[in-house]
């Protein structure tokens, strides 16, 4: 019969942000006094990669595969809190005894200000837990573990570059083995280069068919590509992550303009998960044309970040399509009724109106600028219009995790923006990454916030 009945480790919060403390209670049932070393808990984050590559062996050997592990791991903190005992008596002999009955033992310990991302991939994974342990010499009567995540802020106000406009193009030559059919010219554009999850990539693509080929379809994607590193070798996946098609076919000759708003970034871990030296994260976003015939896609990548707080609600520089369009003027109500909409791009539309935040890790809001609601006042009637079309657009994602949703209560013409923890809607990793510190039973699923202009 075990003495120590029961175990269990409840945390207060089991999203953080770095630099929070981590709370918790250690409850113990025993049946019968119980002579100890100590009881302890370890709170730990880790990063791990791993992967096994099989080479056939030279003629003349036996028909096995050799097989060779790659293997890296990095420790980004560690603290040890004795609840009963000694410090001292940890891996020794000494003990004290613990009579029956239930115990319970409060915790708190602070995390470090820099900490990458919780995250889980194919080759790889950043894990935190809390792991407690009773101890008897060198010998562990019980122990338990409780998984939490860390959410590391990437906020694109501070990131260089992320809030300008952005356009790519390329040309390709068509053949059919020794014929040439032509040239196809594509281009992409984009009114900035930071999102967030929960937000509409709104996109233009330019499309001339110059060729003797019909296209069979265009599409543009966006692709989330991981780096795993050791310190002899690397290896990268990449996977789909969201998708939109267009299915009309572009005849011989003929030029195409796509715009389009339903591209809708899902739940996903930041870009470069900063912190992490052997993870890296990269955000692609293509555009992929499809000849009819034997012929490679025509395709041009722009690469994107992936943030955790949205950008400050303003007005985005209008871009149009065709450069010798004159800029409208203020959107009042003469002006607009005569402003050339048929040439504007949509790609001029402003963003969303609301008050921009960060979840905190209570699970309230946190305005990311208090007088932002006064400053929007003066564009609030015209943004209004751009602002409803793509609220329809965010879909909410099919998984959400049991942390709190919280609604803004700052509102600019009854716009909202919320927040909600979701895991990540990622499927790439065929197995789970295990290290010989975890236990199989121990479930990480990391979550990530995602944004729902309402």
């Amino acid at each position: 019969m075990k003495k120590v009945e029961e175990m269990m480790l409840e945390l207060e919060k089991k999203l953080l942000f770095p630099g929070r403390q981590i709370k918790g209670t250690l409850t113990c049932v025993t049946s019968s006094a119980v002579r100890i070393s100590s009881i302890a808990i370890t709170v730990k984050g880790r990063g791990y990669v791993h992967w096994t590559d099989q080479q056939l062996r030279g003629p003349g050997q036996p028909r096995f595969k050799d097989t060779h592990h790659h293997t890296a791991s990095e420790d980004y903190f560690e603290r040890t809190l004795v609840l009963c005992g000694d410090t001292a008596n940890i891996g020794t002999e000494e003990r004290c005894v613990l009579p029956a009955g239930r115990y319970s033992y409060p915790f708190q310990c602070q995390l470090p200000a820099r900490l990458p991302c919780s995250f889980e991939g194919e080759y790889g994974n950043v894990r935190y837990w809390v792991k407690a342990t009773i101890e008897k010499g060198r010998k562990i009567l019980h122990k338990t573990k409780v998984p939490f995540n860390v959410l590391s802020p990437l906020d694109l106000n501070v990131v260089p570059d992320s809030n300008v406009h952005v356009q790519e193009s390329t040309e390709k030559s068509l053949c059919c083995w020794c014929c040439l059919s032509g040239e196809i010219s594509v281009s992409l554009s984009i009114p900035k280069r930071g999102f967030v999850p929960g937000e509409p990539i709104r996109f233009q693509a330019d499309i001339s068919n110059f060729s003797s080929r019909r296209m069979n379809c265009c599409s543009v994607e966006l692709k989330m590509t991981t780096l795993f590193r050791t310190d002899l070798d690397c290896r990268s996946t990449t996977q789909q992550v969201c998708k939109v098609k267009r299915k009309q076919k572009i005849g011989r000759g003929e030029e195409v303009t796509w715009f389009c708003e339903d591209l809708v970034v899902p739940p996903l871990p930041p870009s470069c998960l900063i912190g992490c030296s052997i993870i890296s994260i990269k955000y692609t976003l293509e555009l992929r044309v499809d000849p009819v015939g034997p012929a490679f896609d025509v395709s041009l990548p722009i690469e994107v970040i992936i943030g955790t707080i949205p950008h400050k609600i303003h007005r985005i520089e209008p871009h149009y399509a065709n450069a010798a369009v004159q800029k409208a003027g203020p959107l009042n109500g003469s002006a607009h009724a005569h402003r050339p909409q048929a040439q504007v791009s949509p790609l001029a539309q402003v963003q969303p109106i609301g008050v921009p935040v960060l979840p905190s890790q209570d699970g309230h809001m946190v305005l990311l600028n208090q007088t932002l609601a006064q400053r929007s006042q003066s564009g609030a009637s015209g943004s209004d219009r751009g602002s409803d079309r793509g609220q329809g657009q965010n879909r909410p994602p099919s998984r959400a995790s049991n942390a709190p949703s919280t609604t803004s209560s700052t509102s600019v013409q009854s716009k909202r923006i919320s927040v909600i923890f979701v895991e990540s809607i990622s499927k790439g990793f065929r197995r789970p990454v295990t290290d010989e510190h975890d236990s199989r039973d121990v479930k990480y699923a990391p979550v990530y916030p995602y944004y729902k202009w309402r």
